[in-house]
């Protein structure tokens, strides 16, 4: 992008991209907490229809959405695609 500063003219280049900001466990566990129970509520499902959905336990689930465990991909997997969304869906920080 070029400009002009009084009769200079001054070239300024794209900054460099932040690189992603790493989260920690807890961090990504919550947030994953957070997102299926928004995601199962905007669904307008329970804990028992979505266990169902995923072809898993309804305790399971709620240990997921209560943050008490971290699911592996597989279980991710299963709960996004019951939710009609993906495992991005889930691991999605809020927005700012």
């Amino acid at each position: 992008m070029c400009y002009y500063v009084g009769m200079a003219k001054t070239t300024q280049t794209a900054a460099p991209e932040d690189p992603p900001v790493l989260r920690t466990d807890d961090e990504v566990r919550s947030t994953i907490a957070r997102n299926v129970g928004r995601l199962r509520e905007a669904a307008g499902i329970n804990l028992a229809e979505l266990a169902r959905r995923a072809g898993v336990t309804t305790i399971q689930v709620s240990r997921v959405e209560r943050g008490m465990h971290s699911p592996g991909v597989g279980l991710s997997l299963r709960i996004a695609q019951a939710l009609g969304g993906s495992v991005e869906d889930l691991a999605a920080p809020e927005n700012p």
